[in-house]
């Protein structure tokens, strides 16, 4: 199950797209997305409802259809906030216990 929520950015400009994926209860990934307001505001994208089809596929929709797509793939210890979001023990992110990949 993959959940949506909306985040304000730091840039005023821009809005946060923080979806959240569980797998029969277990939390395993989170992925954050940068949108530019001025594209979505008024679309469905800014409902944080889930979209069946993609956002991707919205995205192409409103006239903006993403071609390429380029992962940097990070393997780094999770964040304040990441370990929250995944509901990760505390004795698992301590010294060499629990890694996280980041994607870019």
């Amino acid at each position: 199950m993959k959940t949506r929520s909306w985040a304000a950015s730091s840039r005023s400009a821009r809005r946060a797209e923080r979806r959240f994926g569980d797998l029969g209860g277990e939390p395993w990934n989170i992925n954050d997305t940068y949108y530019p307001f001025d594209l979505i505001k008024g679309s469905e994208i800014m409902n944080p409802a889930d979209i069946a089809r993609s956002s991707n596929q919205a995205f192409a929709e409103l006239g903006y259809e993403q071609v390429r797509a380029i992962d940097e793939i990070e393997i780094r210890m999770p964040l304040p906030d990441e370990v929250g979001r995944l509901d990760l023990a505390a004795d698992l992110v301590e010294g060499d216990g629990c890694d996280v990949a980041l994607i870019r």
